[in-house]
């Protein structure tokens, strides 16, 4: 390029006008441009003959002449399954956004095979067990707002965590701090953190927006932190739009705080320590919820199950696509 600007810089010293000067360069230049694309396709076609691509290039094209109906369906066959394995690849089998996802478990108990407990049984759980660490959430709708203006308000998934839940997963802020234990006790104020695409869409992705007041459910509360983008939790909707405490539950739903004798339902998910395993974590949590309640019938035995949480594929299929450890 540098050369094509000296010849033009050339032409216009000895006197040739400016118009005929930038023909020349222009010329000049497709004429350049064109050596290279030349170049450059004949080192392709020595690849394609090198490898063998071209003679199989050549097959095909023969094999399509002779047999266009059954070749075309094998073509369109094989561009279905490829998306349709592509969709399957992003929807159920690829695991959703946390750290180790490997190790992230959920704890069903054992009368209806969900990972939903009352609220007291969850803080047993958590408080009994050595095998893992255990946490808790709750998924409602709520209106959310920016503003204290009415109609400003806006439908969202939110979730309602314990303390120690986005550490124990690795969800991490872009933006802000994350919600941690400290915003889990009685008496704390709301606090909240949005996702990244809330931040986005609704508060026009401004940094400032941190620290200010919101509203859910006509609540106030404080901003924190803004979710990173690839953090979602064991969530198969792709991550909640809002995280806030357990802690402000009752303030933004209404009724009693949550409290050890709560009945409260939560999702209990938990994270194996390092060495434990799935069949280990179940005979422990299996023998602490024996000692709840008397068996109805002899031999009766609630019989706690540990599935995998890593992928949006629940219960035993969770387990063939994304094996839990041994």
């Amino acid at each position: 390029m540098d050369d094509l600007h000296e010849l033009y810089e050339r032409d216009r010293a000895a006197g040739v006008s400016a118009w005929r000067a930038q023909w020349r360069h222009v010329r000049r230049l497709a004429d350049s441009c064109v050596r290279v694309w030349t170049a450059r396709r004949a080192a392709w076609m020595d690849e394609v003959r090198a490898d063998g691509t071209a003679q199989d290039l050549r097959f095909a094209v023969r094999l399509f002449r002779k047999h266009p109906a059954s070749t075309g369906i094998a073509i369109i066959g094989l561009a279905v399954a490829v998306s349709v394995f592509t969709v399957v690849d992003a929807v159920m089998l690829r695991p959703y956004g946390m750290d180790d996802p490997d190790s992230v478990v959920s704890i069903d108990e054992p009368r209806h095979g969900w990972p939903l407990w009352p609220y007291s049984s969850f803080l047993k759980i958590q408080d009994a067990s050595t095998l893992a660490r255990v946490e808790a959430s709750l998924s409602p709708r709520v209106r959310f707002s920016a503003a204290a203006t009415p109609g400003t308000e806006s439908n969202h998934r939110a979730r309602f965590i314990s303390g120690g839940y986005l550490v124990m997963l690795g969800g991490r802020p872009a933006l802000g701090r994350p919600i941690g234990p400290h915003d889990d006790l009685a008496g704390a104020p709301p606090v909240i953190m949005v996702s990244h695409r809330v931040w986005s869409a609704a508060l026009g992705a401004d940094p400032a927006a941190i620290g200010r007041t919101m509203w859910l459910n006509g609540t106030p509360v404080t901003l924190v932190g803004v979710m990173s983008r690839d953090f979602t939790g064991p969530s198969k909707s792709g991550g909640p739009a809002i995280w806030a405490p357990i802690a402000a539950y009752d303030d933004v739903l209404g009724g009693k705080p949550l409290t050890r004798t709560s009945n409260e339902l939560v999702e209990v998910v938990a994270r194996l320590v390092p060495r434990a395993s799935p069949r280990a974590l179940e005979d422990s949590l299996t023998a602490v919820v024996d000692t709840w309640n008397a068996p109805t019938e002899p031999g009766e035995r609630r019989t706690v199950r540990i599935e995998s949480a890593a992928t949006p594929v629940s219960g035993r299929d969770a387990t063939e696509a994304y094996p839990l450890r041994a």
